[in-house]
């Protein structure tokens, strides 16, 4: 939001700069409610639970990385084998939670 004064006053600017500003402010957002329910989660749950599983996240996003860019992100065997690798952490944690 800091920039749009900056840009808003251009039109040359604002014709290539305003779609990737929406970008950032929908970027930021999430990030803000990702810490809302992360804090939320620290006060309900325990931390040492809590914790790891919030480091699953970069399961999530190599997921919707291949779900939304589709052939473009290759996934290599290193990587599938480090997945599955955090997702048995995650469920082990959760059993013994």
């Amino acid at each position: 939001m800091c920039l749009v004064p900056l840009v808003a006053g251009r039109a040359d600017m604002r014709r290539y700069h305003i779609k990737g500003l929406l970008y950032y402010a929908i970027a930021g957002i999430a990030g803000g409610l990702s810490y809302i329910a992360l804090f939320n989660a620290f006060a309900r749950g325990e931390v040492v639970i809590v914790s790891p599983l919030v480091s699953t996240h970069p399961i999530f996003s190599v997921i919707t990385a291949r779900l939304v860019l589709g052939a473009s992100e290759q996934l290599s065997r290193r990587s599938l084998i480090g997945g599955a690798i955090i997702v048995a952490g995650a469920i082990l944690i959760s059993i013994q939670g």
